[in-house]
């Protein structure tokens, strides 16, 4: 779904080489366009960034026994 009047940017650091939750943080970033097409900064909720870790560290996993399997 897309919505014109609101944008993201997402910082994600790799903070090491392990697949763990304390090997990544992703900061969330949300604004939102008023009506004189002036962007806002927007609260996020806090477990976003919790929720996207969650799922880049899956999909790594993933990847990583799709590549010990060949």
């Amino acid at each position: 779904m897309e919505a014109p009047s609101e944008r993201f940017k997402l910082n994600v650091y790799i903070l090491g080489r392990t697949l763990r939750a304390d090997g990544i943080r992703v900061a969330v970033f949300r604004q939102v366009q008023d009506r004189a097409g002036s962007w806002k900064d927007a609260a996020v909720p806090e477990e976003t960034g919790a929720k996207i870790e969650d799922a880049i560290l899956i999909r790594a996993r993933q990847l990583r026994n799709q590549s010990t399997q060949k």
